[in-house]
């Protein structure tokens, strides 16, 4: 059972009621939200906060719209997820963040930053490219892991402000069009090989013309 307060304050996990909402002020949820099949929630420059997971289903989504997420977790399926078309959108990803809008367009992840302190998981059989003005931080205090598709799945511009000693573990490959190491951690792939540290030596190493990425490792 969810407990509205005032100042839309929330208590207990939250479905949309309606196919269309439009935020008139800031929202803070004590709990789950959860994007039921075809609902649509407009930020409008506003801040929605959820202290546990914002979970999508099929065919729904969150239009940012100049507006800033802050979230537990972050989970989307097939047609269900955000879209970020403006450099002011925010997404703050306090743990785990999957990918998974089907077929997902740089036009839904045109712009904006997301950061996210635990691990980043696309998932299998979907399509999600980053727009190269949409930046991903990637913020853990612990080791980070990620999991991705190079030529299926794409960052735009990858941020690292990583400030674990074990840093970035990559499971598979790894695509962007920019990259920037800030706190100079270790970005590991799963055979052992250790990615350099900036993006001169990825376009040295892949001279690629609209992502640099390593399918393989290097030293």
């Amino acid at each position: 059972t969810t407990t509205v307060f005032d100042n839309n304050q929330f208590q207990g996990d939250v479905q949309l009621l309606d196919n269309y909402v439009y935020m008139a002020n800031d929202w803070n949820i004590d709990g789950n939200l959860w994007m039921v099949r075809g609902r649509y929630l407009y930020l409008q420059g506003y801040d929605l906060t959820v202290t546990g997971e914002v979970t999508f289903e099929y065919n729904s989504r969150i239009y940012m719209n100049k507006g800033m997420l802050q979230c537990g977790s972050l989970t989307e399926y097939l047609l269900g997820g955000v879209v970020m078309q403006y450099g002011e959108d925010s997404i703050i990803v306090d743990g785990d963040a999957c990918f998974g809008m089907v077929n997902s367009s740089s036009s839904y992840y045109a712009a904006g930053t997301i950061q996210v302190s635990g691990d980043i998981r696309f998932m299998e059989s979907t399509t999600v490219e980053f727009g190269q003005n949409a930046t991903l931080e990637l913020t853990g205090t612990e080791k980070q892991t990620i999991y991705m598709e190079p030529g299926y799945h794409s960052f735009g511009t990858l941020v690292v402000n990583n400030t674990s000693d074990e840093g970035i573990y990559v499971e598979n490959g790894l695509e962007y069009t920019a990259y920037e190491n800030r706190t100079n951690v270790p970005i590991t792939f799963a055979n052992g090989g250790v990615m350099g540290y900036t993006l001169e030596e990825v376009r040295m190493m892949y001279n690629t013309h609209a992502a640099q990425y390593s399918k393989e490792p290097f030293n």
